[in-house]
């Protein structure tokens, strides 16, 4: 075989070759492009100044808004797409002070159209044999979905814990209102509680007075400026008996007490109703954030309200068994129980202060004569107004109780003989000045008795004092009624600790 035969044989074997690799490298780019063409993924491939884009796939029409031809002839404008807030970040993460490193950063897009799109970068650098980076490579890829996701779930998981911590903190408040005693302790831990637990952006708590013609503000939190009464008829709630939030930006269908509104839903009052009626109110300023978090500041408030009733109720319920365990239902005077149990705790103070007491026993001269006479109503008159005098002629430290029947007595502290005198004349002349009447006639007028014994002249024992009491009361009675008659020193008594003036003051 001569010389221009291998030759020819040689071309046509390499021609063959190539185009067997052209070919293959035609196949191969064209999968490449259905591969690239189809994903939602942005491929690029750029130098590493991020000066020339050798390649970059049609998704980024889809996740930029721009076209690809726009990058190539503009390699940066990629760069000036990328949100205001995210640019710095993004540039710093894809090449920090000018070097060529992988990375892997999100950041925000805005779009020709104005919309905005997160979008997750990732690029490593491609280094020829000698180890220089000569080609950066990577994906980019529209992650705006997860991210607003992942963002509902944050909030779900916040919303939740915020609920869970209200609920324990409603818990607290709730055990510690089954603890007081008075309602001005309920409205410490009141406002201290809701506070903490951020129901809307601000509120109060109202209860109603006794008359039950207005609702006194006991509590309140946040800056929001809020009515300090309310008058039941300015608020809706409480006209309807029933959760009230007004609709819409309607001015005539805001309650009344309401002073400052900042939108639509902008607040929620909630009676707080118990076996049918109600006790108080419940008022929520809306925070206004979304329309999910104010729903879930009014569901909050529901159950809040809810239990406040219960507590308030609970609260009330025990200050009236109090007060009926230590008060005459009649006169409003104390009762002997009271009696028996401060009597005590004040003779020991006295004992302490080494001060005199004066125990009073007083009472209604022929009473059963005048109940008989003209019967129990005007009885019960007589007695209703005798406590009223009695309760005026003492001082605010004195304890003035009815003792059982027609009989009363008072607990004087700080007192000697001579300062008792004048104030036994006094009730004696206040008493025979009552005018009484009953179904519209005027009833004959009373008289009392009066006995006078002191602590520690008299005993040591609140029951000595008492006995020396009631001893010198059956003498003013056997001595004629309408008197005052002091207790004799008995023997072995302690001598009265007389005080520089006497009685120091004498109220009425």
């Amino acid at each position: 075989m001569n010389l221009a035969t291998i030759l020819a044989s040689v071309k046509s074997a390499i021609s063959w070759r190539r185009s067997r690799i052209e070919a293959a490298l035609r196949e191969s780019e064209l999968q490449f492009r259905q591969v690239t063409e189809n994903i939602l993924e942005v491929l690029f491939l750029v130098d590493p100044g991020w000066t020339r884009v050798f390649y970059i796939s049609p998704g980024y029409m889809g996740v930029w808004g721009r076209t690809c031809e726009s990058l190539y002839a503009d390699p940066r404008s990629f760069i000036e797409a990328i949100h205001v807030d995210d640019r710095e970040r993004a540039i710093q993460a894809v090449a920090p002070l000018g070097t060529v490193v992988t990375f892997d950063v999100e950041f925000r897009v805005v779009r020709p159209n104005g919309t905005v799109r997160w979008i997750r970068a990732r690029a490593f650098p491609v280094r020829n044999e000698s180890g220089e980076a000569f080609r950066f490579a990577g994906s980019a890829e529209d992650v705006t979905e997860r991210r607003i996701a992942g963002d509902l779930i944050r909030r779900q998981a916040q919303a939740l814990e915020q609920s869970n911590r209200r609920l324990s903190l409603l818990g607290e408040m709730t055990g510690l209102l089954q603890t007081v005693v008075r309602v001005d302790e309920a409205t410490a831990i009141i406002g201290g509680y809701a506070a903490q637990a951020h129901v809307g952006a601000s509120g109060a708590i109202y209860l109603f007075k006794e008359s039950r013609n207005s609702l006194d503000l006991i509590a309140r939190w946040g800056d929001v400026t809020l009515a300090e009464s309310i008058v039941p008829d300015e608020c809706w709630a409480l006209r309807r008996g029933q959760a009230y939030r007004p609709p819409g930006a309607q001015a005539t269908l805001r309650c009344k007490h309401v002073h400052q509104v900042d939108g639509p839903a902008a607040y929620l009052c909630l009676p707080m109703m118990v076996e049918g009626g109600a006790l108080g109110l419940l008022h929520v300023v809306l925070a206004g954030e979304s329309p999910v978090t104010d729903e879930d500041d009014a569901l909050f408030a529901q159950r809040m309200s809810e239990q406040l009733g219960l507590a308030l109720a609970n609260l009330r319920l025990r200050e009236t068994l109090r007060v009926e365990a230590m008060q005459d239902a009649l006169t409003g005077l104390f009762n002997r129980r009271f009696l028996e149990l401060s009597l005590d705790r004040e003779l020991a103070r006295a004992a302490r202060d080494e001060n005199d007491v004066a125990v009073i026993m007083l009472d209604v001269d022929h009473f059963k004569r005048f109940n008989d006479a003209h019967g129990h109503d005007a009885g019960d008159a007589a007695l209703r107004q005798l406590g009223e005098v009695l309760a005026a002629t003492c001082r605010a430290t004195d304890l003035a109780c009815r003792f059982g029947g027609e009989e009363f007595a008072v607990v004087v502290p700080g007192v000697a003989r001579e300062g008792m005198e004048p104030w036994a004349d006094r009730l004696l002349g206040r008493v025979r000045a009552m005018r009484v009447s009953a179904d519209g006639l005027m009833l004959p007028k009373l008289t009392v008795s009066i006995g006078i014994a002191f602590f520690p002249e008299h005993g040591e024992e609140a029951t000595a004092v008492l006995r020396a009491a009631d001893q010198a009361l059956y003498a003013a009675k056997g001595a004629g009624r309408d008197r005052c008659v002091f207790s004799a020193p008995g023997p072995g008594s302690t001598p009265a600790r007389r005080l520089s003036g006497g009685f120091r003051r004498v109220v009425g």
